[in-house]
């Protein structure tokens, strides 16, 4: 990552991060996934609970990061795997939710994680 971000309620630096599902594989029928964000520096560690959702029809295909970018602060709002069900951040502040329409949006690829 470039740039430090929230996940959850805690503020990760930038850094190099390998992503993981804890649960494996979700099915059709799993409503919760829990993601594990593991820097190369083994202090900073964070699992996260996630509601798992289809992913839009618009995405890019590809497995990415999604940042949602407000007054200057990155916030993780969801991890998308390409051909499984995306995994939404609840975490993500409730002013967004009333201001999505101003909230901009990033997304980094991920390799390797299928």
């Amino acid at each position: 990552m470039p740039f430090p971000f929230v996940a959850g309620n805690q503020t990760l630096p930038p850094g190099t991060y390998r992503v993981q599902r804890l649960l494996g594989k979700p099915t059709d029928a799993d409503k919760v996934g829990i993601i594990v964000l593991r820097s190369t520096d083994p202090r900073v560690y964070k699992a996260l609970v996630t509601n798992l959702v289809r992913p839009p029809v618009n995405s890019r295909s590809g497995s990415q990061l999604v940042f949602a970018d407000q007054a200057g602060q990155h916030y993780l709002s969801a991890v998308r795997i390409e051909g499984e069900m995306s995994h939404q951040i609840a975490k993500v502040p409730t002013e967004f939710e009333l201001a999505s329409s101003e909230l901009a949006q990033d997304e980094i690829a991920l390799a390797g994680l299928r």
